[in-house]
């Protein structure tokens, strides 16, 4: 019988229904699938040990300190110190346990920042395009995915359409990571293990799959199968 799988989702800042879409997102390819709120408020970090699986969620900027560049302070957009800490503690304990992570815009920044890699403080300021939503309006982008990667291989596409909510992203990535998708601009959209064996299942994208609709969208549909499936092959090894 398939065991119940308990997934860690880290607790946004913004907005109740923001966050909801990160569990439904889930929810919707495992309806049975408990989740488990992590929250620097709630001080509940241990509970990481009940989980099979974390994500981390969208979000107010990674402080720069983090990666090196406190000059980029000014442009940084209300960091979080606590839940920085709060959330390298947790990022550090699913390391160890080879539990498989799930990051989500600030989620692949702050993963690659754990790391050692640096990030575009604000993309404008870099020399980049607008990734984020204009007048209401929702901005999508087409993202090309590095031949010979493992995204390739899981998303079953060298290409593929996202939707795109932010100003920083991933700059330098971290010596233990390698870049599988970019926008056609040349932003990070992706990141993954760049020695995956020995290690848990890693998914790091710059895009929001959770405000994404279409399932038959690869580079939405797969980034929840795959995260899910990682699960239940950890817990049945």
């Amino acid at each position: 019988m398939k065991r119940q799988l308990t997934i860690g989702i880290t607790r946004t800042i913004s907005s109740d229904e923001k966050f909801q879409k990160y569990v439904d997102f889930l929810c919707r390819f495992d309806q049975a699938a408990r989740v488990v709120v992590l929250s620097p408020r709630n001080n509940n970090g241990a509970e990481i040990d009940r989980c099979d699986g974390l994500m981390l969620t969208g979000g107010d900027d990674v402080h720069p300190a983090l990666y090196g560049r406190t000059d980029l302070l000014s442009t940084a957009q209300d960091p979080d110190e606590a839940r920085d800490a709060f959330e390298y503690a947790l990022i550090e304990r699913a390391l160890q346990r080879g539990m498989p992570i799930l990051g989500i815009c600030r989620g692949l920044q702050l993963v690659n920042a754990f790391l050692g890699g640096t990030l575009h403080g604000d993309l404008p300021t870099a020399g980049f395009e607008t990734h984020t939503s204009e007048k209401g309006r929702e901005c999508t982008h087409r993202v090309h995915v590095v031949e010979g990667t493992r995204m390739q291989k899981q998303m079953g596409s060298l290409r593929g359409w996202v939707n795109s909510y932010h100003h920083q992203a991933a700059d330098v990535a971290a010596p233990s990571l390698t870049v599988c998708a970019l926008s056609r601009d040349g932003v990070i959209e992706a990141l993954e293990w760049k020695e995956p064996l020995g290690r848990g299942f890693l998914m790091l994208v710059q895009w929001h799959p959770e405000r994404m609709m279409d399932e038959k969208n690869a580079f939405m549909r797969q980034v929840a199968t795959l995260f899910l499936q990682s699960m239940n092959d950890t817990i049945n090894t």
